[in-house]
């Protein structure tokens, strides 16, 4: 897994939940280059930008890393989103999401 496709990496994440550093990430599972230099930004990837691309000081974030016991349930789910949109409209911040990955019926996931 130290060589491995777009959809294992950015789909299954299947090294990350390995604990394996992948060395090379094919990003070819998706269509369009600003849609893959995305990608590669939300997963730290891309070193092209140069450091004043991630050191705006006028804007101010929130994170937003809902962490709730699991069986919640959506509808619990949805409201902490809610009142962490509001708290932010509230402090003038940009959210910042949490990496959400695709659910699966599967044992593990």
């Amino acid at each position: 897994l130290r060589f491995v496709n777009g959809a294992l990496f950015f789909s299954d994440r299947a090294p990350q939940m390995l604990g394996v550093k992948a060395v090379v990430v094919q990003n070819n599972h998706m269509t369009g280059a600003a849609n893959k230099e995305h990608r590669f930004r939300e997963h730290l990837l891309w070193f092209l930008d140069p450091p004043s691309y991630f050191q705006d000081q006028t804007e101010r974030f929130i994170l937003y890393d809902n962490i709730q016991a699991a069986g919640a349930g959506i509808v619990a789910e949805g409201e902490a989103l809610r009142n962490g949109l509001a708290l932010a409209r509230q402090l003038n911040r940009t959210v910042l999401l949490p990496l959400f990955c695709l659910y699966k019926a599967e044992p593990g996931v």
